[in-house]
């Protein structure tokens, strides 16, 4: 079984999942973890974690390199 590693802390569950989907679009399965966390998303304490196959680890990196550069601007 492969194995999965971590590319993104998300500031949300909502910026997860688009996340998420966005990294779907381009190919590359995404999993949403620690979502379910009583303190998910309250003042930093517990953030959603955005994983992804470690074969696709390098292509999520771009893909979330291009994202931030957006979000930036």
């Amino acid at each position: 079984m492969e194995r999965m590693v971590e590319v993104y802390l998300a500031r949300d569950s909502f910026e997860a999942h688009f996340l998420k989907d966005l990294l779907g679009r381009s190919g590359v399965e995404a999993q949403v973890v620690g979502e379910n966390t009583p303190y998910a998303g309250v003042g930093g304490i517990e953030r959603p974690r955005v994983w992804v196959f470690e074969t696709d680890h390098d292509r999520a990196r771009e893909l979330l390199k291009e994202y931030e550069a957006g979000r930036a601007t």
